[in-house]
């Protein structure tokens, strides 16, 4: 099953061929995350680490926004990052909250999981939602 597409305001292409020409000459101050990220949705960790750089990079050259609020639940308050679903498109990406994104990650680790990101699902969605699209487990 192919990841579903994600909508963003801006054009994912050509912000990253900015972002690509910005690392090769060394524009940026963005280093990039020395954390392990798993894989997900078939994507290796390392491209997940990759997407996160470009993400941080695009944000510093105000190409993006930075992430104000969770694209989920609409909160405000806490940590709010970018998720993606496709990591072959690292700025076709969406606001998210910590506690949606945590939800969203682990819901094919446990039934616990997965109730609480059905949970939201049916809380927050309301049938025109791309967190709605994306597979249960």
């Amino acid at each position: 099953m192919l990841p579903i597409s994600i909508k963003t305001p801006w054009d994912d292409r050509a912000v990253e061929k900015q972002v690509d020409e910005a690392i090769a000459s060394g524009r940026t101050k963005i280093k990039r995350s020395h954390m392990k990220l798993g894989p997900y949705n078939g994507y290796s960790g390392d491209l997940r680490d990759l997407a996160d750089w470009k993400i941080k990079i695009a944000i510093e050259l105000g190409l993006i926004p930075e992430a104000e609020h969770c694209s989920v639940c609409g909160t405000i308050e806490g940590r709010i990052d970018y998720h993606n679903e496709d990591y072959s498109r690292p700025l076709q990406t969406i606001a998210i909250c910590m506690k949606c994104h945590m939800s969203l990650h682990n819901r094919a680790r446990s039934p616990g999981y997965a109730a609480s990101w059905e949970k939201r699902v049916k809380e927050y969605g309301d049938g025109t939602k791309w967190f709605e699209h994306i597979s249960r487990t």
